[in-house]
């Protein structure tokens, strides 16, 4: 009897897991798409909050995620390419600096980001890990 049982227990369990992957496939991109603001910043295990000072700068500190996969990231200059989302983890692929293109490969590098469990919060790291990492919330 538990031979039978453990086959179509193990076929209920693979159903479930491919309808759980595509479904959270499809609410995986939309969770992410939208403005995001940056509220902190971190660097050698202490964070802080974004400096007051900071926001009278003509940097918005924001990072907008679009529907076509290309994204905005404005801290201090700006910065565009394109985006991808695999799991909780998002890689923001720079294409263009203060908008001019031309970057050179080691530029190129993605930059990695981590999804909260709720996804209000994106902790952002830069590719080389240790320039430290910023924390936006969404808006």
């Amino acid at each position: 009897m538990s031979q039978r049982i453990f086959p179509n227990t193990l076929i209920l369990l693979v159903a479930v897991l491919a309808i759980s992957t595509s479904n959270g496939c499809k609410g995986g991109e939309s969770r992410v798409i939208g403005k995001w603001k940056a509220t902190e910043m971190s660097n050698g295990g202490k964070t802080e909050p974004i400096p007051a000072e900071a926001k009278n700068l003509p940097s918005s500190f924001s990072l907008e995620l679009k529907s076509d996969h290309t994204f905005a990231l404005d801290i201090i200059m700006k910065l565009e390419g394109k985006w991808a989302l695999e799991g909780d983890t998002l890689s923001l692929t720079p294409e263009k600096v203060a908008g001019l293109p031309g970057m050179n490969s080691e530029d190129k590098k993605a930059f990695k980001a981590t999804i909260n469990s709720d996804g209000k919060k994106l902790v952002v790291t830069s590719p080389e890990g240790n320039a430290g990492t910023v924390t936006f919330e969404r808006q």
